[in-house]
């Protein structure tokens, strides 16, 4: 998958900007963030994003380093959004257990798990160590969809809780399209 339209749908799948929303409404109700959105939407870019560049730059030299060719890693990658797709589906967002107060919610429970879950730093290792789509392209397609997930996580109103959670087991359920197609390409290519 080399068009950057493809891959920026994919990136955005996989970061479930719903998914974070339904998971930051449930820390609503145990923490009271509101005056700290904008720490708390920048602790999680912060974290997300970083995570993602590593991911980025670490795809090609962490493959070399497990002696893994691209397609095998396809597979296993394929896997994880399954995983987490069908984790979505069931419930709604990424489990988290209890969040941290004030801003550093961003960091734990929006950037991790919510945000920045497995599935969207799997499809970064992936398309990043794909010599099709390659490691610019995955970066740039990669920013808006952590700002799209962050954003929404943030500024979702209360009280639509139930629909955010029926969105994410959408793109849950399209997150599982997208891994058994990830995985066949491997397969394909082995």
């Amino acid at each position: 998958m080399n068009d950057w339209w493809q891959l920026l749908i994919v990136l955005l799948i996989a970061a479930n900007p719903a998914g974070a929303a339904a998971g930051m409404a449930l820390v609503r109700q145990r923490v009271d963030f509101a005056g700290y959105r904008v720490p708390l939407a920048g602790a999680a870019l912060a974290v997300v994003g970083l995570l993602f560049v590593a991911a980025v730059i670490l795809a090609d030299p962490l493959l070399d380093v497990l002696s893994v060719e691209h397609p095998t890693f396809q597979i296993g990658a394929g896997v994880v959004l399954l995983v987490v797709g069908i984790q979505t589906i069931w419930r709604g967002h990424a489990g988290f257990r209890e969040p941290g107060p004030g801003w550093q919610a961003g960091i734990y429970p929006l950037g991790l798990p919510l945000a920045g879950n497995p599935a969207l730093l799997a499809a970064a290792l992936a398309w990043s160590a794909d010599p099709d789509a390659g490691g610019w392209l995955t970066l740039a397609m990669g920013v808006p969809a952590i700002v799209v997930a962050v954003g929404v996580a943030v500024m979702a109103p209360a009280g639509y809780e139930r629909y955010l959670a029926g969105a994410s087991r959408l793109l849950g359920v399209l997150l599982i399209l997208v891994a058994v197609a990830l995985g066949v390409s491997g397969v394909q290519s082995v």
